[in-house]
This record gives C-alpha cells, structure tokens and sequence, in this order.
C-alpha cells in the first residue's frame, strides 16, 4: 500500500492535479501533456483569482496580439472581467495618469508574485 501523496503547496492530502502553467494563460488548442503537480483542492483554487488577475493585468498591458485579443470584446478578460465586477473594479482603482498623460496599470505585487512562485515551484518540481 502506497502513502497517499500531498500536495506540493501544503500538507493537506492531494485531491487534484493544478496545471503548472496556468491555463488561462495559455492559447487553445492546449497541448496535451500539460505539467501538472498534485494539489488539494483548496490550493488549486486558491491560485485561481491571482492568475485570473495576472491574466488581465499583461493582456491590459502587454502589446502582444494573442493577448490583446483576449481584452477585445467577447475575449476571454472581457468575458472574465463582465463577470467579476470586483476584479474589474481592483484593475480600475490601479490605473494611474502619468505626467505625460500616458496611462498605466499600477499591478498588485502580491498578486503577480503568488502566480511567478507557483509556477517557478510546479517548474522546480518536474526537474
């Protein structure tokens, strides 16, 4: 009988495998050999605000096609955001008036590093 195997961001018993690399940050089709660590259920869907959040802060600031598209209408942050008005609200107050006029998105550190760690750690854990 083999132990039971535990999550790779706690203790707690593995009830799910989280995606290393969020899927919300990746284009579909997803290949199918994503990597993925065992995870309880209640650290998979910890991560989830922050990478939606990660998401629409480079898609709100990145000038990369895929991600601008995502911001254009019916894209997945606009569809993301329609339906979290709190995190539309959060991207809204962290947008500042440079003194030339440019505007610019003042990111939640926290928020930005929760996901940066996950995914280094879920990267660290397939070497």
């Amino acid at each position: 009988m083999s132990a039971p195997v535990k999550c790779v961001y706690c203790p707690r018993k593995a009830t799910t495998r989280d995606h290393v690399i969020p899927r919300c940050l990746l284009e579909k089709p997803y290949s199918p050999n994503l990597l993925t660590v065992p995870s309880c259920r209640n650290c998979n869907a910890g991560f989830k605000q922050d990478e939606e959040y990660f998401l629409a802060v480079m898609a709100q600031s990145g000038f990369v096609p895929s991600l601008i598209s995502k911001v254009d209408e019916d894209g997945v942050v606009d569809r993301m955001l329609r339906k979290s008005p709190g995190l539309d609200a959060r991207l809204q107050n962290s947008m500042h008036v440079a003194k030339d006029g440019r505007v610019y998105i003042r990111p939640d550190e926290i928020r930005i590093a929760n996901v940066s760690r996950k995914v280094a750690f879920g990267l660290y854990r397939h070497l």
